[in-house]
């Protein structure tokens, strides 16, 4: 899952890029990288630019739907908006949170042992779909962190990672925080993700002991397979 990107941009940027007024409602710094346990811009609604906190726990990365265990075939499907843990901060509270560039390590295929830069073509800034949460680690008070969300992974990216981040271009992205139903919701960001071809190329090598990471990897892009079957058994693509 993602747990590192990049947001090189400004407020200006961002305002130039949606096309209406951005709200700064307090000073918000743009670090080059994020991380976890990193301070970074988010918007919301109203057009708020405002910082929230990237937690490591809860995991920073929601699924838009799942089964919660890949070896019952006949599982039904899971969507965000049923899991409690989830479907509140789903239903009412989005985030949109700016991004330039995003990395995946890589556990299998050529690029094994590394840590790839994926950015979408011909843009400088896009937005991943969010939602502001309760941070645990490090203990914030109220919804003052964010989790992103992530949908399957395309064909190309299934070659480096199991999951993809929910992209929206700036031309959709603000109908995101609109008021709507958490079914409405779902449906908006399946139609509307990103799911064309990225740029792609190598950041750097992951750290020493990688290796002992690759069967437990392995095991979670067996799961998405099996969660795949599932959608495809529903016909569905979410």
């Amino acid at each position: 899952m993602c747990a590192e990107y990049t947001v090189k941009t400004s407020a200006r940027k961002i305002q130039e890029r949606l096309g209406l007024p951005v709200r700064e409602e307090q000073t918000v710094h743009f670090p080059d990288r994020i991380k976890f346990t990193n301070s970074a811009p988010v918007l919301i609604a109203g057009s708020r630019l405002v910082e929230k906190i990237f937690p490591a726990n809860p995991f920073p990365n929601a699924r838009l739907s799942g089964v919660d265990d890949a070896d019952e075939t006949d599982q039904d499907i899971r969507r965000i908006y049923d899991v409690p843990l989830w479907k509140k901060s789903f239903s009412d509270s989005p985030a949109l949170v700016p991004m330039t560039a995003f990395f995946e390590p890589v556990y299998w295929g050529k690029d094994i042992g590394t840590v790839q830069k994926f950015e979408v073509p011909k843009t400088d800034l896009f937005f991943v779909a969010g939602m502001l949460i309760k941070p645990r680690v490090p203990a914030r008070p109220g919804l003052d962190g964010f989790s992103l969300l992530t949908h399957t992974a395309t064909k190309q990216m299934m070659q480096y990672h199991q999951r993809l981040v929910t992209i929206l271009k700036p031309d959709v992205a603000l109908k995101y925080l609109e008021p709507m139903s958490p079914q409405e919701r779902f449906d908006f960001l399946i139609e509307n993700r990103y799911t064309g071809e990225l740029d792609v190329e190598k950041d750097r090598n992951m750290a020493k002991g990688w290796e002992k990471r690759v069967a437990q990897q392995e095991a979670k892009r067996h799961r998405e397979e099996a969660y795949r079957a599932a959608l495809q058994r529903e016909g569905t693509n979410g």
